[in-house]
């Protein structure tokens, strides 16, 4: 209280944004000047001492965040994480967050709807890579799916997809049980995934897959014995 900046007796809930920047930034705004030596601010305070230390990641450091942060909803964008204005934008009256909660199928379908010529590149490149996760078997899917909840499977299945769009050669990829939670008669369609990328020049390997159809695409099969 030194700084005499701040009211000791007022509530924080009272605060006018400019006295909660100077508490949280020691500033009259994030990124601003620093008003009085002695207040860095608890945002700076904090980052300094526990975030942006080598330690932070350690398990002691983790638990000492955990105690000292909340998580709660954004009064602002109710979770959605885009801004007033972003949200605000919208294609065929769906906003982009509208958009990525769609699944994939629905998605695909609402962007081929879009006729604009200035975009047709980008729509284009897009429905493709939805294509590509459709056929994989992964429709259900939506863009706003947090990657920590996907299985295994989903998700060497879209690393698969996203290589397929690069145009590296000579590369070698390596895929442990990517039919893994697939239907047997959706296989195939993850196979001419795989030949695919290995046309482009590649060395693809793919570990305890759905055997019989990884033999008919297979160039070298290897069998190991299995563990006694």
């Amino acid at each position: 209280m030194d700084s005499k900046l701040f009211d000791p007796n007022k509530k924080l809930k009272n605060y006018t944004t400019q006295e909660r920047n100077l508490l949280l930034y020691g500033a009259y705004e994030k990124g601003g000047k620093q008003v009085h030596k002695k207040v860095a601010g608890i945002y700076n305070h904090f980052s300094r001492l526990i975030l942006n230390r080598e330690s932070a990641s350690t398990e002691p450091s983790l638990r000492k965040i955990e105690r000292m942060i909340k998580q709660v909803e954004c009064p602002c964008c109710r979770g959605k994480r885009l801004n007033e204005s972003v949200l605000e934008c919208r294609i065929n009256g769906l906003s982009i967050y509208e958009m990525c909660e769609l699944e994939f199928t629905a998605l695909r379908t609402t962007l081929l709807q879009i006729k604009e010529e200035q975009s047709a590149t980008i729509i284009e490149s897009m429905v493709a890579t939805l294509t590509r996760m459709i056929d994989i078997g992964l429709p259900y899917l939506f863009m706003n799916r947090a990657s920590a909840t996907l299985s295994g499977g989903e998700a060497q299945r879209l690393k698969l997809v996203r290589y397929m769009g690069s145009s590296l050669t000579g590369m070698t990829y390596i895929f442990d049980e990517p039919s893994t939670g697939m239907h047997p008669r959706d296989v195939y369609r993850m196979s001419k995934l795989l030949q695919s990328l290995r046309n482009k020049g590649n060395t693809v390997l793919a570990g305890k897959c759905y055997f019989k159809a990884i033999m008919k695409i297979c160039c070298f099969p290897i069998l190991l014995p299995e563990k006694r």
